[in-house]
Order: C-alpha cells, then sequence, then structure tokens
C-alpha cells in the first residue's frame, strides 16, 4: 500500500516536469544555453592553457630556427674545401721538407766520401812517418852504438899513448937514443930515426883520425836527431789531424742520423696526411 503510494508520487513527478518542459521552450534554450556556455568556458579554458604553453613553444621553434641558420651560415662543402687546401699546402710544405733532407743527407754523405778519403790519406802519410821514426831510431842507436866503439878505441889508443908518454919522460928519451945511437951506420942511422918519426907520427895521425870519426858520428847522430824530431812531429801531427778527421766523421753521422730521424718524422706526416686527403 505505501509502494504504491510512493510509485503514484514520483509518476506524477515525472507528469509534472514534462509539462514544464513542453510548456515552457525558453526554460529548454536556457538550459541548453547553460550548456553552450560551459561547453565554451571549458574551450575558453583548454586555449589558454594552449596559449600560456605556445610561448615556450614558440622559443624553442625560434632557437632551433637559429640554430639552423648558424648552421646554414657554415657551409661544410667551403669547410671541406679549405680543409682541403690546407692539406694540399702542408703536404707540399712537408714534400719540399722532405726534399731539403734528403739534399742535406746527399751532402753529408759526399762530406763523409771526402773525409774518408782524407782519413786514408793521412792514414797513409803517418804509416810513411812511423816507419821513418822507427828507421831513424834504428840508425841513431847503431850510430850511438858506433859512437860507443870509437870513442872506446880512442881511450884506449889514448891510454896508450900516455902510458908511452910517461915511460918517455921517465926515461928522458933514452930508448930512443938508444936505437939511434945503436945503428951500425949513417944509412941505419938515417933509417933508425926516421923510424922513431914514423912511430910518433903515426901515434899522433891515428889519434887524429880516432877523433875526426868521433867528431864526424857525433854530427851523423846529431843530424838523425834533428831528422827524429821532425818525423816525430809530423807523426804527432798526422795523428792529430786523423783524430780530427775520426771526430768530423761522427758528427757528419750524428748528423745522418738527425736528418734520417726528422725524414722518418716527415714521411710519417705524409702519409696520414695523404690519407685524410683521400
Amino acid at each position: 500500500m505505501k509502494f504504491r503510494k510512493i510509485a503514484s508520487i514520483l509518476l506524477a513527478f515525472v507528469l509534472i516536469m514534462a509539462l514544464a518542459f513542453t510548456s515552457s521552450p525558453s526554460l529548454m534554450y536556457a538550459y541548453a544555453e547553460e550548456s553552450s556556455e560551459t561547453q565554451q568556458d571549458a574551450d575558453t579554458n583548454k586555449t589558454e592553457e594552449t596559449e600560456s604553453e605556445s610561448p615556450d613553444n614558440e622559443s624553442e621553434e625560434a632557437s632551433s630556427e637559429e640554430t639552423e641558420e648558424e648552421e646554414e651560415e657554415i657551409d661544410p662543402d667551403a669547410m671541406d674545401e679549405e680543409t682541403l687546401n690546407k692539406l694540399k699546402a702542408k703536404l707540399e710544405k712537408n714534400k719540399q721538407k722532405l726534399e731539403d733532407l734528403s739534399e742535406q743527407h746527399e751532402k753529408e754523405l759526399d762530406l763523409q766520401k771526402t773525409l774518408l778519403e782524407d782519413v786514408k790519406d793521412t792514414q797513409a802519410l803517418l804509416d810513411e812517418y812511423i816507419d821513418q821514426v822507427e828507421r831513424l831510431d834504428e840508425e841513431i842507436s847503431a850510430k850511438e852504438a858506433e859512437i860507443a866503439t870509437k870513442e872506446t878505441d880512442l881511450n884506449e889508443r889514448k891510454a896508450l899513448f900516455k902510458e908511452r908518454l910517461r915511460a918517455m919522460y921517465i926515461s928522458g928519451n933514452t930508448t930512443q937514443l938508444e936505437v939511434i945511437l945503436s945503428a951500425t951506420d949513417f944509412g941505419d942511422f938515417l933509417a933508425r930515426t926516421e923510424l922513431v918519426q914514423s912511430v910518433s907520427e903515426h901515434d899522433n895521425n891515428l889519434m887524429d883520425e880516432l877523433m875526426d870519426s868521433i867528431t864526424s858520428i857525433e854530427e851523423a847522430k846529431a843530424q838523425l836527431k834533428s831528422d827524429l824530431d821532425t818525423a816525430t812531429a809530423k807523426k804527432s801531427e798526422m795523428e792529430k789531424e786523423k783524430e780530427s778527421l775520426q771526430k768530423k766523421i761522427m758528427d757528419s753521422q750524428e748528423a745522418m742520423t738527425a736528418i734520417s730521424s726528422q725524414a722518418d718524422h716527415i714521411k710519417d706526416q705524409l702519409a696520414a696526411d695523404s690519407q685524410r686527403e683521400a
């Protein structure tokens, strides 16, 4: 019973509402207009939100456009051509350096050949002076031995001569007088006198010869020593010259090593630049 009453009330309410909408079109229009305004407000809010976000988008787009403009200002083709020209110039420069180093290397080789020839000639002269020094040393030694022999002979003869003089002084020339007086005749007397004089002269001549011989040997020895000094000085000079030439050869070899190192470095650069150019 109670349920039916509630159902009747609801049905009446529905009928009243239906009649109200049917009888009042303005009310329906107002409701529709209110719905439209609500939709417009939503659209407006959405548009405002879109507009509020648009400045950032516009900024990003502007930045992108500026970047594109900057990228357009740097012409890749032009940059590649400029780089290629630089590489070509560098290649030519390195090639020229390599040619210069090659010329220096050839000059050092020629210098070494000349120095080696000089060393060869110097060594030949040095060998000659070494032989000369050795020969002079031997000759001086021989002369010294000869002088020693002559001096010994001279000293012995001097000793005998002094002994004879001493004996003659003690005897008072009795011996020579006896020799002369013992002659059997005048002819024998002359012969004995001549013999005594001859012995005395022989002793004197022998002494003079020995002295002359010693003097001559001393002079020869002095000349040999002078020649030896000259040869020794030449030998020292040639040794210094040889050392100087050998040092020049070593310096030239070091220079060639440095040139080869520079050339290898430039060759590596040329190879790398050639690959980049390719």
